[in-house]
């Protein structure tokens, strides 16, 4: 099965903004870069099972399955998660604290 780029994107800060909804069973990696050269970026990528949907307010903490939570990326550095398994009816949100952060979802199809 091939490798495939799912999506870019660069969030603003401080907001958790879905980078997929999985409508099929995928093995995923996150790649995160900080283009900043001279600011750390703080990054957090999580999934959100279809079995907890929807996540009432006050149990996200609970719910949320971290991949890297407050991660700390230096001026200029990266970060790729390692692979891990998303189902279908799957969320997996990014978030970053200083909107300088580019993230990029790659998925092979299971």
């Amino acid at each position: 099965m091939p490798l495939n780029r799912g999506r870019s994107l660069n969030p603003a800060a401080n907001e958790d903004t879905e980078i997929l909804y999985a409508t099929a069973s995928y093995l995923v990696a996150i790649i995160a870069s900080n283009m900043s050269d001279s600011k750390e970026s703080r990054i957090s990528v999580w999934v959100e099972p279809y079995e907890y949907l929807p996540i009432s307010s006050g149990e996200e903490e609970e719910k949320r399955a971290y991949v890297i939570k407050e991660g700390s990326l230096p001026p200029n550095g990266s970060y790729e998660s390692w692979r891990f398994a998303v189902n279908p009816e799957d969320f997996v949100y990014v978030k970053s604290n200083n909107g300088k952060a580019s993230f990029t979802i790659e998925l092979v199809a299971q």
